[in-house]
């Protein structure tokens, strides 16, 4: 077998196994539809953990054993590295605009936002930018909340939301599970599974952060009129705005029979740890039941056939017996 082929084949049984955990992913989260969105968001964190880990462990199994014509693989390699090649290069640049935003922003170093931050015990570093529309949570090991220029200095209770819905995906580690996540699609992007699996764990981990401030004590009434008002000043400076994700933040704010979660008190490298552990520990165990399933019986019993031309006397332990002839 060539290496194309082999390549090929190892990339194909890589997708099969991606859209396995994805549509389990799928089918848990229907189940769990009733459970608060921090559950839902953790089902789709360990999706996108379990599939990040599915290239590495499956290294450890052996490619099909297809017959593939050369030409045809390459083709095919070709189609998806550009695919991946072109994600991959939108997740950089998008990576470099974050880190160009931060660089041009100016830190907060003191006022009403500093005294909100202290009043919630939280260390992170907050920081002005002008090209922004909305409060977001930027860098990796070094976690930045950046607000927009144009918010201004809003009421205490409505900064409290603010940076409360930001401490939430801190805690929760969602900034680098949604980086991982759009690396997971840049891999798996002939899989539309891999694509609406980015789009539930981002929509989950906003809900979950939502229900985080209300289970702070904002009330569910004014921080649904708060996000209405600054999406309508965000329509008015840009022209644009998420009408369906707004809407659908709204409602799930609004709908008293939701079951809601608080923000659980932990690093956010303590949570993505336990994350890549669980998914390397269910990855490790798929792909040994994988292997010794391929693998067959180890050993096998042959019953030695019988020897051609070679009898055996039936009576051959029983004593020769003559009769003497009477005469």
């Amino acid at each position: 077998m060539s290496i194309a082929a082999a390549l090929l084949l190892w990339l194909a049984s890589l997708q099969l196994a991606g859209a396995a955990v994805l549509g389990l992913a799928v089918i848990v989260d229907r189940l769990a539809r009733d459970r608060s969105a921090a559950t839902r968001r953790g089902v789709w964190a360990l999706a996108i953990m379990l599939v990040a880990t599915l290239p590495f462990t499956r290294l450890l199994l052996p490619a099909p054993a297809l017959a593939v014509p050369d030409d045809l693989a390459i083709v095919l390699i070709g189609v998806w590295s550009s695919g991946a090649l072109l994600l991959g290069a939108r997740w950089l640049h998008g990576i470099a605009e974050t880190r160009r935003l931060i660089a041009a922003a100016t830190p907060i170093t003191d006022g009403p936002w500093r005294d909100s931050l202290a009043q919630l015990d939280a260390r992170v570093e907050l920081r002005l930018v002008s090209e922004i529309d909305g409060p977001m949570l930027a860098g990796g090991l070094r976690p930045i909340i950046l607000i927009p220029t144009e918010l201004g200095v809003p009421r205490a209770a409505e900064r409290r939301a603010i940076l409360t819905h930001e401490l939430a995906h801190l805690a929760r580690a969602d900034n680098t599970l949604l980086h991982l996540g759009v690396l997971i699609r840049a891999i798996y992007w002939i899989n539309p599974l891999a694509w609406s699996g980015l789009r539930r764990l981002r929509e989950a981990a906003e809900v979950a952060a939502d229900d985080a401030v209300l289970e702070a004590g904002t009330t569910a009434t004014s921080y649904a009129a708060q996000l209405v008002a600054s999406a309508r000043a965000q329509l008015d400076r840009a022209g644009r705005v998420a009408a369906g994700q707004l809407r659908a933040r709204v409602e799930a704010i609004l709908d008293g029979s939701r079951r809601r979660a608080p923000i659980e008190q932990r690093r956010p490298s303590l949570a993505v740890a336990r994350l890549l552990g669980a998914a390397v520990l269910v990855a490790s165990l798929a792909t040994a039941c994988e292997a010794r399933s391929d693998a067959g019986p180890s050993a096998s019993t042959v019953a030695e056939p019988p020897t051609a031309g070679r009898e055996r006397d039936v009576a051959v332990d029983q004593p020769l017996v003559v009769e003497r002839s009477r005469p």
